[in-house]
């Protein structure tokens, strides 16, 4: 498992904080859905820290973007 020191935090589309993960481990469950570039860092990490939880892969952030407003991602990750 990949151990990093981070501390998330989760923003809805207007850029509100709505939660906040002190690690990946507490994201690592089928109840969420991730999305991300294709071949980025960011799917990367969540294939290695997130197996559990669906990921879709897109080509650009403006699809990410709909996928997150529409309800079929939770969250958009990206560095």
């Amino acid at each position: 498992m990949l151990a990093m020191n981070v501390e998330l935090h989760l923003c809805d589309v207007d850029g509100d904080l709505v939660a906040t993960a002190k690690d990946l481990a507490a994201l690592n469950s089928n109840a969420f859905t991730f999305t991300a570039l294709a071949g980025s860092t960011s799917e990367a990490l969540i294939k290695a820290a997130m197996p559990q939880s669906a990921y879709v892969a897109v080509k650009n952030y403006d699809e990410a973007v709909a996928l997150v407003i529409n309800n079929k991602a939770d969250a958009l990750i990206s560095d």
